[in-house]
């Protein structure tokens, strides 16, 4: 008899039905652009860092998105809701063909709305993974996830 995890089966669920939204894949895209492009030189990340300090935001990594790790890319959708501002203006000095495909209204809303499911997703499936997880308390935890996505 096969058993996977509630939590793994959680992830992969998710990532099924990812597929069937053409524009996150191009989200994932961007992040890992957005990744690459700062952390790819110490000249863009310095400038970036000082950029952060400079609007008076915190001060905190771009993150990257991991494949086979759920949790990673709610984390990366989150971190990039709170650089965004940063993140525009730096391109539009730096990167104005990678500017104009971020700023694109329908690009900024599906990464917002993402990171807002993500973030209801993640905490649910931090639940599923507590070492004695209460199996009443699953159907309330889907049931308060489920409303709240609603």
């Amino acid at each position: 008899m096969s058993v996977q995890c509630i939590a793994h089966r959680e992830a992969l669920a998710v990532l099924d039905a990812i597929k069937c939204f053409p524009c996150l894949p191009y989200i994932d895209k961007l992040a890992n652009k957005v990744y690459s492009w700062i952390s790819g030189s110490s000249v863009r990340h310095t400038g970036f860092q000082s950029l952060l300090k400079e609007m008076h935001l915190q001060v905190l990594e771009v993150l990257n998105i991991h494949e086979v790790r759920w949790l990673a890319r709610g984390n990366v959708m989150e971190r990039l809701t709170q650089l965004m501002p940063a993140i525009l203006s730096f391109w539009k000095d730096n990167a104005k063909s990678w500017y104009e495909k971020l700023r694109v209204y329908t690009v900024l809303f599906c990464i917002y709305m993402l990171a807002d499911v993500v973030r209801d997703l993640n905490a649910l499936n931090t639940h599923f993974q507590k070492e004695n997880v209460d199996i009443p308390s699953i159907s309330a935890e889907i049931e308060v996830t489920i409303a709240s996505l609603k």
